[in-house]
């Protein structure tokens, strides 16, 4: 009957979202992608939601970096939803995964265009306090900083803190987010004391709602690494890197998101002169590089460049010539603005074969 398969796919999706909840976005996409197939082959009209399916799916793999697959999906839920129901609460739901997908992508006027229609139909249909509606305040900010128009910023973190502070319990992970936001806003500023308070009341409240374990936890130790660093606590900002880098390094996390964690760990580890631990994190940035998308090759090649040079300091010049002329391979007709770390690259590659030679 074709109910039947269609109840396993209903199961499946239950599954997804639970594993999406706890973090675990590998598992989470895998029963979400085995729902969507049986949907997929389920005839049409027979109650089927390919939509709500392929929207879950795609934010999971946002999450992984597929932002290809995220997009290709979120854009069929999108026209899906458009045409059983335009200007609706699913719509909105679309719109909004969607502009986020954009701003990973860096295409920061599109996602603000999308953001402003969801919007629109939030406020229409469940009103101004409603906590999708305030969401959406809070993602526009993000959209806005990217844009470097911070005036907005501040504005809208603040209307979606106090949206989120009105609604109590149910805004705490909402608030949490966008205190979050204005630490990392504050810290760019200078005002490191005051972002800290910020994260600390952030690190309550995701605690108190996901557990002292959580992966998302992990996006606030980050934070308060980089801002015990501004504030020259060298120490305890290492000690935020390595709780974080253990939250990410689990079965179902974003490889990006952990790369980038142990590339800024290494920069804050050649800090404290602790080149053994920096290499450690290097290495392990540079295994996963096979894995990562396209969109993090800067990154690797930034990688392959402090690890090249971390080799030149110890003697190893034949593993620094291997991976410092990567480096330079990847800073190839790149920007101006790189011009600096091809001469950083450059003079250490001299000074690998200079080593070659005695």
């Amino acid at each position: 009957m074709p109910t039947q398969p269609l109840e396993k796919s209903r199961s499946l999706q239950s599954l997804g979202r639970l594993f999406y909840a706890r973090g675990d976005l590998t598992a989470a996409a895998q029963h979400l992608r085995d729902g969507l197939q049986i949907q997929r082959r389920t005839p049409v009209g027979t109650h089927t939601n390919i939509a709500a399916f392929a929207n879950d799916l795609a934010a999971c793999l946002r999450g992984l970096g597929d932002l290809d697959g995220a997009e290709r999906l979120h854009r069929e839920a999108l026209a899906l939803r458009v045409a059983d129901a335009p200007g609706s609460v699913p719509v909105a739901e679309s719109l909004n995964n969607l502009a986020g997908v954009c701003l990973d992508r860096g295409d920061t006027q599109l996602a603000a265009q999308l953001l402003e229609q969801a919007l629109t139909i939030r406020r229409e249909i469940l009103g101004e306090l409603h906590p999708l509606t305030v969401q959406l305040l809070s993602n526009l900010a993000a959209a806005a900083y990217r844009s470097g128009d911070m005036e907005r910023v501040g504005k809208l973190l603040a209307d979606a803190e106090r949206g989120y502070r009105g609604l109590n319990v149910a805004g705490e992970q909402g608030l949490a987010q966008v205190l979050l936001n204005r630490a990392i806003l504050l810290r760019s500023n200078g005002s490191v004391d005051t972002a800290a308070e910020l994260l600390t009341e952030a690190q309550q409240l995701l605690t108190k709602r996901l557990g002292e374990g959580h992966p998302r936890i992990a996006a606030l130790l980050t934070e308060l690494a980089r801002i015990e660093a501004a504030r020259g606590r060298l120490q305890l900002a290492r000690e935020a890197w390595q709780r974080a880098i253990v939250m990410l390094d689990q079965p179902g996390m974003s490889d990006g998101v952990l790369a980038r964690a142990l590339f800024e760990s290494a920069l804050l580890l050649r800090r404290l002169d602790d080149g053994a631990a920096a290499e450690a994190n290097l290495v392990r940035l540079l295994e996963l590089a096979t894995a990562l998308s396209p969109a993090t090759a800067e990154l690797q090649t930034s990688a392959q460049l402090e690890y090249g040079e971390l080799l030149v300091a110890r003697g190893a010049a034949a593993e620094a010539v291997a991976s410092l002329e990567a480096a330079l391979r990847g800073l190839e007709g790149q920007l101006p603005r790189h011009a600096a770390l091809r001469a950083r690259a450059q003079e250490a590659l001299q000074r690998a074969n200079d080593l070659n030679k005695r």
